[in-house]
Order: structure tokens, then sequence, then C-alpha cells
């Protein structure tokens, strides 16, 4: 685990010199008579209500680092955590926040990266604001990431990226997952997604089909609970607006169609929830991980998955969490911290 925290959290507000831009891209405007757009609208005010941000914005934040984006004139926020200040390069998580690739969603995860930035804790934790559809479809997000990737390493003085880390949650979570399968091999040594999706190539209806249907309906009326089809099928879309149909094959997409196992990171856990659609994927891509394993221990990852139960997708941050979703949540929260730490699991 070894090194700590930077000492000099103000050279961080510097922005990107000499980096290679692009001409400004204007961003899609959401149309009154384009269904998916319209749908859009309700989907984020359904999620705004439901799924709440935090008021006045993250409030466990040490600041904000500006990193210009290869587009010119145009910044990249990035909030970072960190629990302890010293003169040497700081070890990195990267932190990705969800909300279906559609909703603004850059803070919501607050508590829990300060679990994992805790107190006497080495590690930086990074949370990036990256874009987000239908204004920016794919690949806009996946570039952002990459870019603030780029501004780190050439900091080699302020992170140590030896042992870089990565997160997500939901879209994070797939973002996170392609992030780490298309960046130079061994760039990402640990992942930790939550409830991601990992396969774009078929419809959320047969994915709901799919479930057993006891679960199916305890999760309409309980934590959490079955996202309606019209909210992925609309926010895919809009993901994916201007990209050929056949894209969705693309691992950087669905990272189940990943081939190359030894491409993930040497340490990953994932998180899934018992209502939650997507769930059925995530463990069909942990199972081919660990069964790949088992042929070659010593190349390919060590994987750990974890199935909350009673839960559904994105249950954690759900406005009336009960009992047990609060302490599904608690676990969840403190697993992947202290795997992100690297305290279990090394």
């Amino acid at each position: 685990m070894a090194n700590q925290a930077p000492q000099n959290p103000n050279a961080r507000n510097q922005l990107t010199q000499g980096q290679t831009t692009q001409s400004q891209t204007t961003p899609n405007r959401l149309s009154w008579w384009r269904w998916t757009d319209l749908r859009i609208r309700q989907h984020r005010m359904l999620v705004e209500r439901h799924y709440p941000m935090p008021e006045g914005g993250p409030a466990h934040a040490k600041g904000t680092i500006e990193v210009e984006s290869r587009q010119t004139g145009r910044i990249i926020r990035v909030n970072w955590y960190c629990g302890m200040d010293t003169n040497a390069a700081a070890p990195v998580i990267i932190h990705l926040s969800g909300r279906n690739f559609c909703v603004k969603s850059h803070g919501i995860d607050d508590e829990f990266l300060h679990l994992v930035a805790r107190e006497n804790s080495p590690f930086i934790v990074l949370d990036i604001d990256y874009r987000i559809a239908p204004e920016y479809p794919y690949p806009a997000a996946l570039e952002d990431i990459q870019d603030v990737l780029q501004y780190l390493r050439r900091r080699g003085d302020e992170y140590d990226l030896n042992h870089l880390a990565i997160c997500g949650f939901g879209a994070g979570g797939n973002l996170a997952l392609a992030m780490a399968i298309s960046s130079p091999r061994d760039t990402f040594e640990t992942a930790v997604v939550f409830y991601p999706v990992t396969d774009l190539s078929y419809s959320e209806k047969r994915k709901i089909r799919l479930m057993d249907p006891i679960i199916r309906k305890k999760m309409r009326r309980g934590t959490g609970g079955v996202m309606p089809p019209w909210v992925m099928e609309s926010t895919l879309q809009s993901y994916l607006r201007g990209n050929r149909p056949n894209i969705v094959d693309d691992p950087k997409l669905s990272p189940i169609r990943q081939q190359d196992e030894t491409r993930f990171p040497r340490r990953l856990l994932f998180i899934t929830a018992e209502g939650d659609p997507w769930t059925a994927d995530t463990q069909t891509l942990a199972n081919g991980l660990i069964y790949a394993r088992r042929r070659d221990p010593t190349s390919l990852p060590t994987v750990f998955y974890m199935e909350m139960l009673g839960v559904g997708h994105a249950w954690d941050k759900y406005r009336k969490l009960d009992a047990n979703g609060l302490a599904q949540k608690n676990t969840a929260y403190e697993t992947a911290a202290r795997f992100l730490r690297r305290e279990i699991h090394p």
C-alpha cells in the first residue's frame, strides 16, 4: 500500500498544460417533440425526486481539480477526497458516479467516498464529473475519464499510479470496466463496481422478463426497485445516439464481450442487487472470469462477487431506505472501501 497523500492540494487546481486539443463540439439539445428526449426529461425528474443529490453539494470533498479537456476551452471538474496530507505522491482511486448515463450525478456518492478516504488513509479519491447524454452521447464520458488519467500521468510527483484503482456505480460501473479494459494492460490494478450494466446488446424488457418473478414483484414495491423498461431503453438510446447500431457489441459498451480476460484489472469486486435486472449479466461476467482464473491463476484477475439480498438497483441512493436496505448498504460500502484501500483480499 505504501505511499502517502500529497501535501500541496493547491497544485491540483492548476489546469493541464500542453494537451492536444480538438475543435469545440456543440452539445445536443433536448427537443420537445422527440419521444426519447421527452422520456429523458421525465426520467430526470423522477430520479431527482426519489434519488436526491446531497443538499449543498458534497460535504466531505476537500476541493476541486480543474482538468483541461481535449476540447478547446472546456474544463472537467474533479472533486478530490483524502484522509491525510504528506509530502509523498498519493495512491489514486478514480471514482465514477452513475444514474443511467443521462442524469447529473457528480457528488451523489459523497458518503461512500468519505468512507473510502477515511482519516489516516493515504489514498486520494478523485470523483470525475464526466459528460452525460443525450447532450453528450458515447464516447464523451469515456473521453473525459481518459483526459483525467492523462492529467495524472503528467504529475508523477503528486500521484502514485502504481496501484491505480477505479470504482463506479451503475452506469459509472460500466464506464469503470470500459476504461479498465480499453487502457494499456495493467493500467488499473483494482476495480470495484456496484450494480453495473455489463451487456447492452439485448433489451431491458428481456432482462426484466428473465428475472425470478417473485423477486421482480417484490422489488417493485420494495427498496430500490426494478427500473421500468422505458427508462432504460430511452437512456441507452440517448447514450448511443449518433453511433452505429452494432456498436453495442463493443466491449467498451458491453464489457461482457471482452474475450481477453487479461484486460481486466488484477483485483475485481462486483457488488450486485438481488432485484436488479442487470445482475444476471454481471454474475455471468464474474463467473466467467472466476472460471478462467482456474485455468491460469498467475495472469488472470482475482474476482470477488457479492449479491445484496432484498434490494434493487441503486437501492443505496433511495430516499426512503428501509432497515434491510440500510444494513445492506453499510455492508456493501464497508467491504468496497476496504477492498479499494487494499485492506482485504490483497
